[in-house]
């Protein structure tokens, strides 16, 4: 492996693309600067350094920015499910002081390349309500109704990206990210196993070890939870479930907003009845195929 001279930042390094993304630029002879408000949860830090940081603070931006040549900016306030389509405010301004903060940090310490993290969210409503449509083009962001807050900070950032390339120089580059239903990266085993729910068997384990129920609530990560505890802490005062409400409503095509919802129906409403009717509809949705992909 030849060694590099470019020394890198990747924030949201803590997170699960952020921290394959470092050892990605590690494996290719990057000198890497890992930030985030947390380790990676279950890999080693691979970063040759790695700072804890809030970097809607200016300070932090100009520390971490300090001696770097390129920026991959994947850092975001998501929150989970249901968080970002009910805390639109809180969204919008720590997701532009942070783009803010670090592109202008980045300029001031002279990086050379910076790399944007957006999202499929800047593009309209209209435009991603069903899976079997054209494949969407830049341009299709135009006229402008992104979905919520978030798509609109998305597309802020991304005007933002353009103009400090123009007025500055910067080689500024963007990337929407998107969950897409027919993923060409799955195997044909794979989409097999995912049509058919077989890759959710294992959590029968977890059944059998008492750590989650048959039925339930859709289990979130910790930190997700602890971000928006008023929120999302009713769901985790019931055990976690292998299917649910939400499983038989429409599993992935439905928003996260109709997912919380769907798990608060249920714990509201919750009866041996309610359970034995989801196991049963369960089967039937599993043999349809409806939502999995």
């Amino acid at each position: 492996m030849t060694q590099r001279s470019e020394r890198v930042l990747v924030t949201g390094a803590g997170g699960f693309i952020g921290h394959h993304l470092v050892s990605y630029l590690k494996q290719r002879g990057y000198w890497v600067r890992g930030v985030d408000r947390k380790y990676p949860e279950f890999t080693p830090v691979d970063a040759d350094e790695f700072q804890i940081a809030d970097l809607r603070r200016w300070d932090d931006c100009l520390l971490a920015a300090g001696g770097i040549d390129h920026v991959y900016a994947l850092a975001a306030d998501m929150g989970g499910m249901g968080f970002i389509s009910s805390n639109h405010a809180t969204i919008l301004r720590n997701n532009a002081l942070i783009n803010l903060h670090t592109l202008e940090a980045a300029r001031l310490q002279g990086a050379s390349r910076y790399f944007y993290s957006s999202s499929a969210c800047i593009y309209p409503d209209y435009r991603q309500t069903e899976q079997d449509i054209t494949p969407l083009k830049e341009e299709d962001a135009y006229p402008a109704d992104p979905q919520d807050a978030y798509g609109w900070e998305k597309l802020l950032s991304e005007r933002l990206m353009g103009y400090y390339g123009d007025e500055f120089g910067m080689q500024t580059r963007v990337a929407r990210f998107h969950n897409i239903g027919n993923d060409p990266r799955i195997t044909t085993v794979g989409r097999y196993l995912r049509r058919f729910s077989i890759d959710e068997l294992p959590q029968l384990l977890n059944i059998f070890k008492g750590e989650m129920s048959l039925v339930g609530p859709r289990p979130l990560p910790a930190e997700q939870v602890a971000a928006n505890l008023e929120l999302l802490g009713p769901r985790h005062e019931v055990p976690a479930g292998m299917t649910g409400w939400w499983q038989i409503n429409g599993r992935s095509e439905v928003t996260p907003e109709e997912a919380l919802h769907l798990d608060q129906f249920y714990i509201e409403n919750w009866s041996l009845t309610l359970d034995l009717y989801i196991v049963l509809k369960t089967f039937g949705a599993v043999l349809r195929r409806e939502g999995a992909y």
